[in-house]
């Protein structure tokens, strides 16, 4: 079986190589992106099944990043989840109004949890 290929775009890097060991565990193919530009030319190159996105990061924001690869059909099939500390009503109404999969809190998630909501959303 090949393994799912995990995309993690964030600015914080403890948490992405947390998650991304994590998720490296339970038998994904993972690659990071340390902010929005370099995850953004790792989608094309690598063709993730699945991106966990932060909100939160200078220049451009996750969910500008969101509406971005929404807007292209080249990634119609990659389930987004948004994976984030933001935890106001209309940020996370507006991750899922363009488009996102899930809204996962990082405070509230286990790097475990993270797992098992990445397995579900790609089932």
């Amino acid at each position: 079986m090949i393994a799912k290929k995990i995309l993690i775009i964030d600015d914080d890097l403890f948490l992405s190589d947390l998650y991304s060991l994590e998720l490296q565990r339970a038998g994904f193919q993972v690659t990071t992106a340390n902010g929005p530009e370099e995850g953004l030319s790792k989608m094309a190159l690598e063709k993730p099944n699945l991106l966990l996105l932060d909100i939160a990061m200078p220049v451009m924001n996750g969910i500008q990043v969101l509406e971005k690869i929404r807007q292209s059909k080249d990634y119609a099939s990659v389930k987004v989840l948004l994976l984030t500390n933001l935890r106001d009503d209309a940020t996370i109404r507006q991750g899922l109004s363009k488009g996102a999969d899930g809204y996962l809190l990082k405070t509230s998630l286990t790097p475990e949890q993270v797992v098992t909501e990445v397995k579900r959303a790609l089932n």
